[in-house]
């Protein structure tokens, strides 16, 4: 018995074809190689020692042997027998053999095989025509009582007020009147700091819990936090319906307060951090930590993973800091990424994910959690924003005024309209619906249908242009997306349980 030449990474596929391989027979090897009008988009990298394929149009990942990386590297197109031959100086015959048939399966059940160029992906008009909600950000207030230095809510968004609870209201009918027949609805509660809503947080939960349950559906919240007003009742009420809360924590004391601060500069770490701890005690499995990467953190990824292990989080989320400069502004601020920095966070990828520490976590760096699920069910994602931005997705600021998402709520342009007179606009809808991989600037990347291509807002915000890529951004994201298949691939072998639950990974709502 030969060794194994390629192994499926998903949880549906064939993983092992060592069993099929028998003999030294060529005959009924049939190996389809693409024709001219036909392709076969592959890509292959080696990583840690060892070698990998992505069947790039079927999203589905691959570990190969050094063999089967010379038969697609150098000699597709070639009869059998014409591989062999040049094949024979450098491996056994009967290898060959066991390789090829190894191929021959793998085609036999639709991978690895030519297809004709892929339709463009797009929704149809009537979605684009007839709203389908699932998703509603709700910017409850531009208050805040921190004045962290990444934020543009003190740049771009004050002024906006507070959220009455006749807007909140008219949102929760509008996210029911336009969510058809989605069973499950977000909301999702935003700012400046939210808390200082809570009046409105509390009735809009309590309102729109009674209002899904006359319709039979069911409604799940979202919170996004800095911690610091956290009490013993709102820790209850979070606990009470199940709210999903999201603090922003950006590590030990040190690097949360280099940019998390009160308006006296002080550091914000020593007033939420105890508070935080309580909401883990009470409400451990629905808390999750936010963690933005600056200048100051980039080379303390692992740092920071261990410090939210001890500090008791089980899912953290980590993502380079955007940093969109104010017209006031001529240069970069001090907490912006630089290309070493950037260098330094693809490396704490590598070494966190590999690390015994992030094991024992839900880490999420650059969507590296949402792709191992991809891999493991051979799915596409065809937009780059996973929640579909203007898509099913939508934000509502304090006034009613309805937005693709709460980042464009400075960008009149892309006002779809107020709840009170009506949304409409849906030739800006359709600047969202219309951005997926397929279009020109993502479609030929070999990342796309894992990555999803580029996020229509940060093109707005970096490039000013929703339909430009921050190619910086792809560098890093490509990174990601080869240390996910080479930890499948380990975790696939070595770990299967705990692969299942990374592949699991996400916002449980």
């Amino acid at each position: 018995m030969g060794m194994q030449h390629i192994t499926i990474l998903s949880n549906n596929g064939i993983s092992s074809f060592s069993s099929k391989v028998q003999g030294n027979d060529t005959s009924g090897i049939d190996i389809k190689w693409p024709t001219y009008e036909e392709k076969l988009e592959l890509f292959m990298y080696r990583k840690g020692g060892k070698k990998f394929l992505l069947d790039v149009e079927r999203s589905t990942a691959f570990q190969i042997s050094e063999l089967i990386w010379d038969l697609l590297k150098k000699y597709r197109g070639l009869t059998v027998e014409e591989i062999i031959k040049y094949l024979e100086s450098s491996y056994d015959r009967s290898d060959i053999i066991d390789a090829l048939k190894e191929v021959n399966c793998v085609q036999s059940i639709g991978l690895l095989m030519p297809t004709e160029p892929s339709i463009q992906y797009r929704l149809p008009d009537s979605y684009i025509q007839n709203f389908s909600i699932e998703h509603l950000f709700l910017y409850v207030t531009d208050n805040c009582n921190l004045r962290c230095s990444y934020c543009r809510n003190e740049t771009e968004f004050k002024g906006l007020g507070s959220m009455s609870t006749h807007i909140a209201r008219a949102s929760i009918n509008f996210l029911l009147e336009s969510s058809a027949n989605n069973p499950r609805c977000i909301v999702e509660f935003f700012g400046g700091e939210p808390l200082l809503n809570m009046a409105v947080i509390t009735d809009t939960v309590e309102y729109a819990e009674e209002q899904a349950k006359k319709l039979g559906k069911e409604i799940k919240f979202v919170l996004t936090t800095n911690g610091t007003l956290l009490t013993d009742k709102i820790i209850d009420f979070l606990q009470k319906h199940n709210i999903l809360t999201m603090v922003s924590l950006d590590g030990p004391r040190e690097l949360h307060d280099g940019c998390r601060k009160f308006p006296n500069g002080r550091g914000s770490f020593n007033i939420m951090f105890p508070k935080v701890q309580k909401l883990l005690r009470v409400h451990k499995g629905n808390t999750i930590a936010v963690s933005t990467l600056t200048h100051y953190s980039a080379k303390e990824c692992e740092r920071i993973i261990s410090f939210m292990k001890e500090s008791g989080f089980k899912t953290v989320y980590m993502s380079p800091v955007n940093v969109h400069i104010p017209s006031n502004l001529d240069k970069s601020p001090d907490y912006a990424l630089t290309s070493e920095d950037r260098q330094w966070i693809r490396r704490g990828y590598a070494d966190v994910l590999q690390s015994p520490t992030g094991e024992l976590l839900n880490i999420d760096f650059q969507g590296i959690g949402a792709t191992l699920g991809l891999i493991h069910r051979k799915e596409k994602r065809y937009y780059g924003c996973p929640r579909r931005a203007g898509i099913s997705m939508l934000a509502v600021n304090p006034n009613g005024d309805v937005y693709p998402c709460s980042n464009l709520f400075s960008y009149e342009q892309y006002k779809l309209g107020n709840l009170l007179t009506g949304v409409h606009k849906m030739d800006v809808r359709r600047r969202f619906t219309e951005n997926s991989v397929d279009d020109t600037a993502c479609r030929r990347c070999w990342a796309r249908y894992l990555c999803g291509g580029r996020c229509s807002v940060e093109g707005i915000l970096l490039l000013g242009d929703p339909k430009k890529v921050a190619t910086e951004k792809c560098r890093i994201t490509r990174s990601a997306i080869k240390e996910s298949i080479a930890l499948y691939a380990r975790l696939h072998e070595e770990n299967p349980e705990r692969l299942e639950e990374l592949c699991s990974f996400g916002i449980k709502l």
